[in-house]
């Protein structure tokens, strides 16, 4: 899971390398985006959020926050951020506040090797 915002240069810049990732990817193995500023039921940043994933050519679904998302994110202290999950839903390994795409993807890869 990547969390990151639309507001947040750094993320910005590399997440057409997380689109890029998620196409290079095992079929049993996913990326899904949460973007800290795009609330549910709320308009604001939307289209910018779309522009930004759409420019990179990012296909993985990307979530607005809603109630159950921000419980999840709350306790995270920095964006960009990501954790892993198996396929059961439990988190694997630490949050990696602040992690940015080498380190995550030098984790991902310890993970799936």
């Amino acid at each position: 899971v990547h969390v990151w915002g639309t507001y947040c240069q750094p993320c910005i810049a590399e997440i057409g390398d997380y689109g890029a990732l998620y196409n290079e990817l095992p079929d049993n193995v996913n990326i899904i985006g949460i973007i800290v500023d795009v609330y549910d039921g709320i308009n604001t940043n939307v289209d910018q959020a779309h522009e930004i994933l759409d420019g990179k050519g990012v296909g993985f679904v990307n979530l607005r926050v809603s109630d159950e998302v921000y419980n999840i994110i709350s306790g995270l202290q920095f964006v960009p951020s990501s954790f892993f999950v198996d396929r059961e839903g439990h988190m694997v390994g630490s949050v990696m506040d602040g992690a940015y795409f080498k380190e995550t993807r030098n984790r991902l890869n310890g993970y799936i090797n």
